[in-house]
């Protein structure tokens, strides 16, 4: 039932405020404290996010050592994450975190798809029981009656994005100087 479900993100969501604690100066600044509003199971996409933009950070002008995150929210079944600042080589690592929570179950970690019915959530299969309904394959991946293929070519689809967003970020680590991401 719904009720479930957000009595299971609510669960959840606690394990998400742990990431809280272990990186306080992302998650608390000058009186501000995140917003965190989305499942466990994308705990690990958050924090490899945290762990880039501490990297992208340590190579930027020092107005950019005071960024915190404003808030991490699943919307539409996605995630989003807000920051304080923006930079252009911020972009590929957000766009990353959001790329790999498409594929990812918010509740568990597992590979999920996102799936609609009243609403709409990123889950795999043994979480998705009241959410049945995989309409998010763009129609060039359908495979007509075969969901299981659909689905892969949806995986793929978003595999190769992430590559990109990748690749991007390894040119940026790998300029010599600290250079802007186009």
């Amino acid at each position: 039932s719904n009720h479930d479900t957000h009595t299971r993100r609510d669960i959840m969501t606690s394990r998400m405020k742990e990431l809280a604690q272990k990186y306080p100066d992302f998650f608390k600044r000058g009186g501000h404290e995140t917003e965190i509003y989305c499942g466990g199971g994308w705990y690990s996409i958050i924090e490899s996010l945290i762990e880039t933009l501490t990297r992208i950070i340590q190579r930027l002008p020092v107005e950019y050592k005071g960024l915190y995150i404003s808030y991490i929210k699943e919307k539409f079944g996605g995630l989003r994450v807000g920051t304080s600042t923006t930079h252009p080589s911020f972009r590929p690592a957000l766009s990353l975190a959001e790329l790999k929570a498409q594929i990812t179950c918010e509740m568990c970690g597992k590979p999920g798809i996102l799936r609609e019915s009243q609403w709409m959530a990123t889950l795999c299969d043994e979480h998705a029981t009241h959410l049945p309904d995989i309409s998010c394959i763009p129609d060039e991946l359908v495979e007509e009656g075969n969901q299981a293929q659909s689905i892969l070519n949806y995986r793929n689809h978003i595999e190769r994005k992430i590559a990109d967003e990748e690749s991007k970020l390894i040119m940026f680590f790998a300029s010599e100087e600290p250079t802007d991401v186009q």
